[in-house]
């Protein structure tokens, strides 16, 4: 090769090496420097290379920000995010920029207009809906591209719009006002514009739920949102159709709901309203709530869970009412079932003398009527209580139970206020003011290095939460008997030790309330779990009591899976967990236990049902499983570990834990379903 040749080889390659960087030098990088798609259809990929998964597309004339670059990749941030474009693939001429804009039908800023209920169409594959404006609101939801919403709004950067299922806002960038550019969207994502509600028709034409229960979903398909349900005998009005969905509006807001549950048959629709409880009218009416930390259950009736537990003077809007009961809906989509005694219609009393009803009997100031553990009469209101968090990493929760989701984890030491009490649980003010729950066993109320104690065998024990272990004792306004008595708490009242003065407890009671008990009437959970791990007497070892578990009799390997099960006394139930942290289930209990002696039984009540040899209940032995059905749902649901004498261990509920209960308590025995033995 000649030096002609070398040199113009040598020419190229420089060219060649330099052409990326001349050629990205076209678009200027710099703080949301403006740029806009040049081609019919850019893809936008998640790293700067064609190796990269693509993120999205963006047509021409779509304006985005250049953030930075990488050889011949462009970072840029788009109405839907940031990603990675070409660098040929834009231009950065303003100009240019805007000429495509416009044959595109975009305006410069591709901002909505914010006039009274203008349509606007979803631009980006998936917007976010916000419940305010601004990205430090909750998510309430997601729509799709070309989903036709309203712009009622605008609050700088952010756009209030009325969807399919709702209010909410969008980021402007993430929409489109172009109507064609809207309705093109619409066709290429499979929607059509949903017919609107004639003007001759009102609120639409009035139909009733049909069946038991209707699911209403945040757009007109199986694949969106479950925004609620609404149950038999439910009135609403139709206000539009799109394929097989019909677009009503409910008692709590807009949805969608399959027209095969409904019926427009007027006298069909007011008989099944008036056989369900359920008003005719279907009218929203505005109120509040009375009670504080008033529970929002499941159903009309304390035998129901509770969803969520509303603050007093928080608007709930009432949407039926069946006897004592009314269903109500809160801000943020949750519904569910109140007691009407704690309803309070806005300048028109409560729910009981609201339509006519009559006057029920006040109910009493406390979490519910009456609360799921409420065992006691009187107290004190429970004054604000300063504690510290004394375990690494400690759980608080969205509400009092451990099958509540984990809000967030306290580090121990951490400085928080409890303002009442729901069982075992603390509901607590946190460093931010915002509030949470905890559990009453890993909070110390005397502050670090000092604790409360009590005796247990000749052992001193630090305790925090415990059981009245009387019958019908009373409860003081201090801590000696010459204080006045102010109230009586049963047998197996659950109480959180908030201080101690001698041998007195200051203790918070379920509900809100306090009072001073001696503490010899406490049995507390540490206690508990150190006269197990001391006492070999329920085993009957020697110096047992004789027959303190009975004549169950029984191998000694039956034995030695009572004294196993025994040492978790007290512990905590959580649903779906088998010793993980101290904490179990009903089935997670029985198998844990069985596998300490290398015993292996299946995971579920219903699948160790059908293991093991039968046993009857007259050759009951201790270490034998014992099953009870129909107690949360149909059929086999919950299992024990026999201890004799009629007693079993098992992991009850979240509220009581692992505990000890007899064959023959009224709740038990008619549900006792049989017994096997896995030895």
């Amino acid at each position: 090769m000649n030096r002609g040749t070398l040199t113009a080889t040598a020419i190229w390659a420089c060219l060649a090496l330099l052409a990326p960087v001349l050629a990205t030098g076209q678009i200027a990088t710099g703080p949301d420097h403006p740029a806009w798609i040049k081609v019919e259809k850019a893809r936008v990929r998640k790293g700067p290379g064609l190796q990269h998964e693509i993120y999205g597309t963006l047509d021409a004339g779509t304006k985005v920000y250049v953030v930075e670059r990488d050889g011949e990749w462009i970072k840029v941030r788009t109405p839907g995010g940031h990603g990675w474009v070409h660098f040929e693939l834009l231009t950065d001429d303003i100009q240019a920029g805007r000429k495509l804009a416009a044959e595109s039908g975009r305006s410069a800023t591709s901002a909505p207009a914010a006039s009274s209920a203008t349509p606007a169409w979803v631009k980006v594959d998936e917007a976010r809906i916000r419940s305010g404006p601004g990205l430090s609101h909750e998510i309430y939801g997601k729509r799709g591209k070309g989903t036709k919403v309203y712009v009622l709004g605008r609050q700088g950067d952010w756009v209030k719009v009325r969807t399919p299922g709702g209010f909410g806002w969008i980021h402007y960038e993430l929409l489109t006002d172009n109507v064609k550019a809207g309705q093109a969207l619409a066709r290429e994502a499979g929607l059509s514009a949903p017919a609107a509600p004639s003007p001759t028709t009102g609120d639409g034409n009035a139909a009733w739920i049909k069946t038991e229960e209707a699911r209403v979903r945040s757009g007109p398909g199986l694949q969106h949102d479950i925004y609620g349900t609404r149950t038999i005998g439910t009135k609403v009005f139709v206000v539009g159709r799109e394929g097989e969905w019909a677009k009503v509006k409910t008692p709590g807001g807009y949805g969608w709901i399959r027209p095969d549950l409904l019926t427009d048959h007027v006298p069909t629709g007011r008989e099944l309203a008036q056989r369900s409880g359920a008003s005719t009218s279907g009218a929203v009416k505005k109120a509040y709530a009375s009670g504080d930390n008033l529970y929002l259950r499941e159903g009309p009736g304390v035998q129901h869970g509770y969803r969520a537990v509303l603050d007093k003077g928080q608007t709930i809007y009432v949407t039926e009412q069946k006897g004592d009961w009314c269903r109500v809906h809160v801000k943020g989509g949750n519904w569910g079932w109140v007691y009407a005694g704690y309803v309070k219609y806005d300048g028109s009393g409560s729910a009981h003398s609201a339509g006519g009803r009559p006057q029920a009997s006040p109910p009493p100031v406390i979490s519910d009527f009456p609360s799921p553990t409420r065992q006691y009469s009187g107290g004190a209101t429970l004054s604000e209580a300063t504690a510290w968090v004394d375990e690494n990493r400690a759980n608080v929760r969205l509400g009092p139970s451990a099958e509540q989701d984990v809000r967030m984890l306290l580090d121990r030491g951490t400085k928080v206020a409890v303002t009442d009490v729901d069982g075992h649980w603390c509901k607590v003010r946190l460093p931010d003011g915002t509030y949470g729950w905890m559990a009453g066993w890993v909070l110390d109320f005397d502050g670090p290095g000092d604790e409360i104690m009590a005796n247990e065998g000749g052992k001193t024990v630090e305790v925090k939460v415990g059981w009245i272990a009387r019958s019908d004792i009373n409860l003081r306004a201090g801590p000696s008997t010459d204080h006045d008595v102010i109230g009586q708490a049963a047998l197996s009242t659950e109480v959180v030790i908030l201080e101690q003065q001698d041998d007195w407890y200051r203790v918070g009671l379920d509900g809100g309330r306090e009072a001073w008990v001696k503490s010899s009437l406490v049995d507390t959970r540490e206690q508990r779990r150190e006269r197990v791990a001391q006492k070999s007497y329920l085993m009957g070892s020697p110096g047992a009591a004789p027959g303190a578990w009975g004549n169950g009799g029984g191998s000694g390997t039956g034995a030695d899976l009572v004294s196993i099960a025994m040492q978790r006394l007290g512990d905590r139930y959580v649903r779906g967990t088998s010793g993980e942290g101290g904490s179990f289930d009903c089935s997670g209990f029985t198998s844990w236990v069985h596998r300490q002696k290398g015993i292996r039984i299946s995971r579920s009540s219903i699948a160790q049902y059908r293991q093991g040899a039968p046993i009857s209940r007259g050759n009951l032995q201790k270490g034998d499983c014992v099953f009870f059905r129909n107690t949360y749902r149909a059929g086999i649901s919950h299992v024990g570990i026999y201890l004799g004498d009629g007693r079993f261990i098992h992991a009850a509920n979240s509220r009581r834990g692992v505990v000890i209960d007899h064959l023959n308590d009224n709740y038990y025995a008619p549900r006792y379903a049989g017994a096997k033995r896995m030895r």
